[in-house]
């Protein structure tokens, strides 16, 4: 655990721009297999961890991005492409309106 809190913190404290929205070329170039590799790099634990639970084999790569994106930007909400992306592709589906859940 204590490595993959340092691989994190390591990510959210640089300047790394594996998942951040600095600008319109960071949507326009999104390329999932690019930003998986580079998060396999940086957090190898938690990556190896979430690879190990996800049993898909098709869509796999899809699913660990989507999981490591959300996990990440609990840490830290700078770390906002992917949320973003989903988020457009929500509201252009027509889904724009929001849904409060009571459990």
């Amino acid at each position: 655990m204590k490595d993959i809190a340092k691989e994190v913190a390591e990510l959210v404290k640089n300047r790394s721009d594996v998942l951040k929205l600095c600008n319109v070329s960071d949507m326009l170039h999104f390329n999932q297999k690019t930003i998986a590799e580079k998060l396999q790099q940086k957090v190898p634990v938690l990556y190896e961890l979430l690879d190990s639970i996800i049993p898909e084999k098709r869509r796999k790569s899809m699913f660990l991005l989507t999981s490591l994106a959300v996990l990440l930007y609990g840490r830290s909400q700078r770390l906002n492409l992917v949320q973003f992306i989903i988020g457009l592709v929500l509201q252009k589906c027509g889904l724009s309106k929001q849904v409060n859940l009571y459990m």
